[in-house]
């Protein structure tokens, strides 16, 4: 909290030192604090992506939603981790069964967009089919003996 009331203030290095050392003791506050300033470059941190997303993935294991979250974020949007839409689907899914709205948006956006996919697939597909002959309703007739 202490690291909250000095960003807050715009003390942004004071803020970093605090969350930092909530981090440092296993709290998932701060670890999601120290991810935010490493993957946003934010409290005067150096912008490291993908050890923001070592620091999300620490709070968020610890059931911290805003980690999650920004850990479905991470993967969906391919930040400091390679894209993984299914591992983003899993984090959100998490965030979003706390009450994140943000996260429950997300997951409906994914599925939205994961059935437009399918169904340009499907199109695709549907316009290569080559049409077959309809069969003849009614037989040819025979010619007449003469």
């Amino acid at each position: 909290m202490l690291a909250w009331v000095y960003g807050e203030m715009g003390k942004d290095g004071y803020a970093r030192f605090w969350a930092e050392k909530a981090a440092e003791k296993g709290l998932a506050l701060g670890q999601y604090v120290i991810g935010d300033c490493y993957m946003y470059g934010a409290g005067g941190q150096v912008k490291n992506e993908a050890t923001g997303v070592e620091w999300y993935r620490k709070a968020a294991l610890q059931g911290d939603c805003e980690a999650q979250y920004y850990l479905g974020r991470a993967y969906e949007d391919g930040m400091g981790v390679a894209v993984d839409r299914a591992e983003a689907r899993k984090w959100y899914g998490r965030a979003a069964d706390q009450g994140k709205q943000l996260a429950a948006n997300a997951l409906m956006r994914m599925y939205n967009e994961d059935m437009e996919d399918r169904e340009q697939r499907n199109a695709q597909v549907w316009t290569k089919v080559v049409p077959t002959p309809e069969p003849k309703s009614e037989p040819e007739p025979k010619p007449e003996p003469k």
